[in-house]
């Protein structure tokens, strides 16, 4: 992928008005080049939750969802990730129960587009979204609306990663009990 030095211009600003530029002037190709952290347009606007951002570039319906990121923090550890799973990554570790319940409905419209496979799992780990969502915030967070975002549009609950690590695992390790809860009314199997 090409490297852009307009593109990390943008993603410093976060700037959806300079989007709607790049899409006016038909410079698909800026959209769609990494800055130098190897972060596209898209995965930029997910890691922040830039509804605005977000919703301009995939309105060109020129960039995909399955162009892979690199999740910021997450990037050495998981290697590169589907989209989904940047979103969700940020939303399950925000701060404030608010802002996890709002980035909920983002992600359930993420998650129901055509172009999105939502069991999809990264590299380097095989965590799904579902696994992404389980298994972090703080310890005690309630992430069950990301989790029930992710199930409606067809995640798997019993889903493994390449340890055997399910989404109920990763939540009794981070001893979530409102998601653990959920997950076993959800059809999560304790076995």
């Amino acid at each position: 992928r090409k490297e852009s030095s307009a593109a990390s211009d943008v993603y410093k600003r976060q700037d959806v008005g300079s989007v709607a530029a790049m899409v006016e002037a038909e410079s698909i190709e800026e959209l769609a080049a990494v800055d130098r952290h190897g972060q596209s347009q898209l995965c930029a606007a997910l890691h922040t939750l830039n509804q605005g951002k977000i919703d301009a570039i995939l309105a060109t319906k020129r960039v995909s969802m399955q162009v892979p990121c690199c999740a910021a923090r997450k990037c050495a550890a998981w290697g590169e990730t589907p989209p989904l799973h940047t979103a969700v990554f940020s939303a399950a570790d925000s701060v404030d129960q608010l802002t996890r319940e709002r980035s909920a409905g983002l992600v359930a419209k993420l998650a129901a587009r055509p172009d999105v496979k939502v069991d999809a799992a990264a590299r380097k780990t095989g965590f799904t979204a579902l696994h992404v969502a389980a298994a972090y915030g703080s310890a005690g967070a309630e992430n069950w609306p990301l989790l029930r975002a992710l199930v409606a549009a067809g995640a798997d609950v019993n889903a493994q990663s390449t340890r055997g690590m399910t989404a109920l695992s990763l939540a009794v390790q981070r001893r979530a009990v409102a998601d653990i809860g959920w997950l076993l009314e959800n059809g999560a199997r304790v076995d």
